[in-house]
């Protein structure tokens, strides 16, 4: 029984194991970065220079891989830009303080979200060749944090209705 019972446990450790995510992040020298990949950086986001590159790999929901990632400055705003190995482009996140967000997201945030205050955002922005684009935005009352996805006009989408490639996390998934 103690058998069976051990068997059992390592099974369900297994199987639970296999839907982690196990990923690690380190930075990486510019002549480490694929050519394709610095070529899609520079034609998507011309007369920028890449402060610094990381690289992504590992395996989350059972899908193994490897990203890049180009952290600069556009327009005196930070952007992350990621990419897949072979050069094409995933997605890319422009961060903003909460008041230098377009007035439109900020005018629908106070409307929405009464007695919230508007923190920061995020413009996330597909490089999958269809160019679209939503924001994430935070916000807070007291200890209560929300996170939401809005068009630019500041009308709230369903996280499921978001292209996969503009919702994940720092991941190796694409």
């Amino acid at each position: 029984m103690k058998n069976l019972f051990v068997l059992l446990t390592l099974i369900c450790t297994y199987i639970f194991s296999l839907g982690q995510a196990t990923v690690t992040r380190e930075v990486v020298k510019e002549d480490a970065v694929p050519l394709a990949v610095k070529n899609t950086q520079t034609v998507i986001f011309p007369n920028t220079t890449v402060d610094r590159w990381e690289k992504a790999s590992g395996t989350i929901k059972g899908k193994s891989g490897t990203k890049y990632i180009a952290i600069f400055k556009q327009f005196d705003q930070r952007v992350r830009a990621r990419f897949q190995e072979d050069g094409s482009g995933i997605s890319a996140t422009t961060y903003y303080a909460g008041t230098k967000l377009p007035q439109a997201i900020q005018d629908a945030a106070a409307a929405n979200y009464a007695g919230y205050k508007l923190r920061s955002g995020e413009r996330i922005q597909s490089l999958k060749g269809n160019q679209k684009f939503v924001f994430r935005i935070r916000l807070r009352k007291g200890s209560q944090k929300l996170v939401v996805y809005v068009d630019e006009n500041g009308k709230e989408m369903e996280k499921k209705s978001v292209p996969s490639e503009m919702t994940e996390d720092e991941g190796v998934e694409g």
